[in-house]
């Protein structure tokens, strides 16, 4: 449990980088309209002309920029809902939204918020496998030829640290291998506990991911183009199965701690390049999998 267990000044820091989570998460919608604003004062500064020629198209995508955020906040406000009724037992992220007032976030936990978005097209869309197959397909591979026997693969427990979204996990777990995500951030875990737990079916949800971003369109079409999630559902695509799947919340090096050889394997993908120390998380990797001999 988040703050549990530590003293009063780490526990009070972890409920206020909580409750900034959550103030993010609410304020999206809030953010998007006021960069609206601004495109709205930059495009006045130009002279008559220039804006006589560009009005009518410009001032159409604006309004259409503006349902697709409101689009986006509907589904956050979805994850955020789901997960605080999940986790509500929690005793940080119980008072951090007790106490949360809706307030301007920060650029950094905005960024967090529209890069949670991004990483639901790569990990739970049809637009993002081809990203998926490059980055998930060696790993599964590698896995598969080491453990050949289905039969068996309940047997064999996997870990994996910085879990994010959970599709690898999900995939390991169809696989028929018991496995465990491991995730420190609150948005991954908030969205990944909504896809896992609660999409009903497949491409229940549509987004707009890209609808904040400026640069690389070619086209306004480009800027507001829809993904639908989740390509494939967790709650649909589970048969009955002898192995296990959970997730654990929190820093791997903490929930690791006295995990000697618990694990068959460790997994990771996007998360090596997080560590602060990479010789501590080797250790521990190297600590946790189970002696060879």
């Amino acid at each position: 449990s988040i703050g549990r267990g530590k003293d009063s000044e780490e526990a009070d820091e972890e409920i206020a980088q909580t409750e900034q989570v959550i103030n993010a998460i609410q304020y999206y919608r809030r953010y998007g309209h006021s960069k609206l604003r601004h495109f709205v004062a930059v495009f006045r500064r130009l002279c008559d002309s220039h804006q006589l020629q560009l009005a009518s198209p410009y001032s159409e995508h604006l309004k259409k920029m503006k349902l697709c955020i409101d689009q986006n906040q509907r589904v956050l406000k979805q994850i955020l809902s789901y997960g605080l009724e999940m986790f509500g037992g929690d005793h940080s992220l119980q008072t951090a939204a007790e106490i949360s007032q809706l307030r301007p976030a920060s650029e950094l936990y905005m960024s967090k918020v529209k890069s949670t978005l991004k990483q639901i097209v790569r990990d739970w869309s049809t637009e993002g496998i081809n990203e998926r197959t490059l980055c998930y397909n060696v790993v599964l591979s590698a896995i598969r030829a080491r453990f050949p026997d289905v039969a068996r693969r309940h047997d064999v427990s996997i870990l994996v640290p910085g879990a994010g979204l959970g599709r690898l996990t999900w995939h390991l777990v169809l696989e028929g291998f018991s496995v465990q995500g491991n995730e420190f951030s609150l948005f991954m875990l908030f969205t990944s506990n909504f896809i896992l737990n609660k999409c009903q079916k497949e491409n229940e949800f549509t987004i707009y991911p890209y609808v904040l971003d400026t640069c690389n369109n070619w086209t306004y079409e480009d800027q507001i183009r829809p993904v639908q999630f989740p390509d494939l559902c967790p709650a649909t695509a589970s048969p009955t199965r002898a192995n296990t799947f959970s997730m654990c919340a929190g820093d791997f090096l903490q929930t690791t701690n006295g995990d000697d050889e618990c694990w068959s394997v460790v997994v990771t993908v996007f998360f090596i390049d997080t560590a602060t120390n990479l010789m501590n998380y080797i250790d521990t990797i190297h600590r946790s999998v189970e002696s060879l001999y």
